[in-house]
C-alpha cells in the first residue's frame, strides 16, 4: 500500500507545475519538480529492480509532466560569432553580518564586464562609492548612488538609464513589491537592455500574490522596451523561483524571454552551506530571443551569505537601436 501511495504522489508532485498559478503551495511544490524528478528516476530505478511492473507503468505516465516541465523554455548555446561574449554576474550580496567585506571582497576578485547586484550590503555600496580601483574597472553604475534596497547594475561600459514606468497594479499599490533598474549598457559590440529585479520570496500567501503581480507588470515593461529600442533584453537577479516555478513561467510566456539556467545543469545557488539537490536555483537570468548562454556557473558564496553569485557568458548580437533619444 505504502508503495503505491508513493507511487501516485510521485506522478501527482510531477504534475504540480501545471497548476502552478492557482496557489501559494502548489507553487511552492511546482518550484521543487527538478528534485521532485530526481526521486522519481530513483523510484523507476527501484520499482524495474523489483519488477513492479504495475507501478512502474503508473510511474512512468509522469515521463511526459517532467520533460514538459523541465526542458522547454531554457536558452541555447547562439550561434557561434567572433565576437566576445559578454561576461555577466549576477548575485544576491545579503549578508548575515551586513557591515561585514566578504561579499565586497567576492565581488573586488572578479573579472566580468556588467553585474546585476541585488540586495548589496553597506560594504559592497561603499566598495561601489569609495574604491577607487575598483571604480576604475567598474566606472559606471546605475543608480549612480546605490543603496541596499535597490538592485544595482555595475559596468565596464557607460549605462544609459531607463525610466520603467510600472503604473498601478490593481490593488492600487505603485510598487508591486519590487523596484528594478533598467539600464541600456552602451556595449562596443552592440548595446542591449539590462534590468536587475528582486521580487519577494513566496514565503506567504501575501508575498506570492504580490511577486507574481510585480512580474506581470515587469512583463509588460520589457514589451514596451522592447518595442521603442528594439534591443536584445537580458533580466539578471534574484527572481525567488526556480525555472518550473510560476514565475518563471510567466516571464518566459509573457515577455517571450527564456531562462538562462541549462535544463542539465544539477545545480542551485540558495541556500548555501548545501549541495543540489538541497539548493535551489533562483538566481539567473531571462534572455531575450537571439541571445545566447554560452556558459552557465555558479560560483562559491561569500562567508555569511546565503546566495551563490552566478557567472554567466552571453552572446548578444549586434542589434540597431530603434531609438537613439533616451
Amino acid at each position: 500500500m505504502a508503495a503505491w501511495a508513493l507511487t501516485l504522489g510521485e506522478v501527482l508532485a510531477c504534475g504540480a507545475w501545471v497548476f502552478a498559478g492557482s496557489a501559494w503551495r502548489v507553487d511552492l511544490l511546482a518550484n521543487l519538480t527538478a528534485q521532485v524528478g530526481a526521486l522519481w528516476l530513483l523510484t523507476v530505478v527501484v520499482w524495474a529492480l523489483l519488477r513492479w511492473w504495475r507501478r512502474l507503468v503508473v510511474l512512468l505516465l509522469a515521463a511526459p509532466l517532467l520533460g514538459l516541465a523541465l526542458i522547454p523554455g531554457r536558452a541555447g548555446s547562439g550561434p557561434a560569432s567572433d565576437a566576445e561574449p559578454v561576461r555577466l554576474l549576477t548575485y544576491n550580496a545579503y549578508n548575515e553580518d551586513t557591515s561585514g567585506p566578504a561579499s565586497a571582497l567576492a565581488l573586488e576578485q572578479l573579472d566580468v564586464d556588467v553585474m546585476t547586484i541585488i540586495e548589496p550590503t553597506v560594504a559592497v555600496v561603499r566598495l561601489f562609492n569609495e574604491s577607487e580601483e575598483f571604480r576604475e574597472r567598474y566606472p559606471y553604475l546605475s543608480p549612480q548612488h546605490p543603496y541596499p534596497s535597490r538592485p544595482t547594475v555595475v559596468s565596464r561600459w557607460p549605462l544609459i538609464p531607463l525610466k520603467l514606468r510600472y503604473g498601478k497594479t490593481e490593488e492600487g499599490e505603485p510598487d508591486p513589491g519590487m523596484s528594478p533598474t533598467g539600464v541600456i549598457v552602451d556595449r562596443p559590440g552592440g548595446a542591449f537592455v539590462l534590468i536587475a529585479v528582486h521580487p519577494p520570496s513566496p514565503r506567504s500567501a501575501g508575498a506570492w500574490v504580490s511577486g507574481n503581480e510585480g512580474i506581470r507588470r515587469l512583463s509588460a515593461m520589457i514589451n514596451e522596451l522592447r518595442a521603442e529600442h528594439g534591443l536584445p533584453v537580458v533580466v539578471g537577479g534574484d527572481f525567488n523561483s526556480t525555472p518550473t516555478g510560476w514565475r518563471s513561467r510567466a516571464l518566459r510566456a509573457r515577455a517571450g524571454l527564456k531562462r538562462g539556467k541549462p535544463w542539465l545543469s544539477a545545480h542551485g545557488t540558495w541556500p548555501s552551506g548545501t549541495r543540489w539537490p538541497a539548493r535551489l536555483a533562483i538566481d539567473d537570468v531571462f534572455v531575450s530571443e537571439g541571445v545566447g548562454v554560452a556558459t552557465w556557473e555558479p560560483l562559491a558564496p561569500a562567508a555569511g551569505g546565503d546566495h551563490s553569485p552566478v557567472r554567466i557568458d552571453l552572446r548578444i548580437p549586434r542589434v540597431e537601436r530603434r531609438n537613439s533619444d533616451d
